[in-house]
């Protein structure tokens, strides 16, 4: 058995989308953009049947996948399928991250104890209200509403908010060298990465299906965000926000004003996950999610 995967490029957004719409899956993971932004790190492949699109990814030399794309019915074939490349391609043991609740179980079910089956909290995607996170009503956003008008106090004639498109591909580099140079080793590699993958979006923005806007505060950009519909119109998802942090209210005020500007309508958010980072954990949850995606693992034993 010998599969030939397909180097995932701009040019197959339809066909990937086309699949999306099967699984209907609400994890992060499966949304195109996503895998466009880290693209350049997880050297994702694919390949596809009439019936299901398997994923091939390569990172720091070990392989993995994600979820086949496919209907619940198809389940059980996609999985074979992988796990034979695995197996016989390959010639390693099947590792597989950002499996869904419900095709774990399908897994558990006809495999039973041939898997070890893991929840991963520290991939679980925040999921918030849409109005909440646009209007920040009641006393449990007090401090959020606080950040928010001392930034508009402190700069309310000087800042200027609109989309962006790739002629500001210069401005965005810069701001994230500059931002990223003060990280700590590790987050910084991480961040180096999704840097390319920032580039990438902001370079083809006009052929994705991505809103992207920017606050310049005397002229200068100072914070921006990237985001898109998820599986449907009714959920927006949060892919990337950046801001100087040295600005207050600026991470809070580009939070909101781009959902109010950009998914008026969405009834919910998704801020996708935390990778485990305290700080990280810890500002998801100060803007109260209302649940959570739960992903799990899935490696061969």
């Amino acid at each position: 058995m010998e599969v030939e995967f397909k180097d995932l490029t701009l040019d197959d957004k339809e066909i990937i989308n086309s699949y999306l719409s099967l699984s209907n899956s609400e994890s992060c993971e499966y949304n195109f953009n996503t895998m466009y932004i880290w693209n350049s790190s997880f050297k994702t492949k694919y390949y596809a049947t009439d019936e299901f699109l398997v994923f091939l990814n390569e990172h720091n030399g070990e392989y993995y996948t994600i979820m086949p794309l496919c209907s619940e019915e198809n389940h059980i074939k996609a999985f074979e399928f992988i796990y034979k490349v695995f197996n016989e391609q390959l010639n390693k043991k099947l590792v597989m991250y950002a499996v869904d609740e419900n095709f774990s179980k399908s897994i558990k079910k006809e495999y039973k104890d041939k898997f070890n089956i893991k929840k991963d909290k520290d991939n679980f995607d925040y999921i918030y209200d849409g109005e909440n996170l646009r209007r920040l009503k009641g006393k449990k956003f007090n401090k959020k509403r606080n950040h928010v008008n001392g930034f508009l106090r402190d700069y309310k004639d000087n800042y200027e908010y609109r989309r962006l498109t790739s002629n500001d591909l210069d401005e965005v580099n810069e701001c994230l060298e500059q931002w990223n140079d003060n990280k700590d080793e590790n987050l910084s590699k991480r961040l180096k990465t999704e840097a390319i993958g920032i580039s990438n979006i902001i370079k083809n923005i006009e052929k994705l299906d991505v809103k992207a806007s920017g606050v310049w505060i005397d002229n200068k950009l100072e914070a921006f965000t990237i985001g898109s519909y998820g599986n449907t119109t009714e959920q927006a998802i949060i892919h990337i926000e950046k801001a100087n942090a040295n600005i207050r209210g600026l991470y809070n005020f580009i939070n909101q004003l781009f959902l109010l500007k950009e998914y008026t309508e969405v009834d919910t958010v998704n801020r996708e996950d935390d990778l485990g980072i305290p700080g990280i954990r810890k500002a998801k949850m100060s803007y109260r999610p209302i649940r959570f995606v739960r992903k799990y693992n899935i490696i061969e034993i």
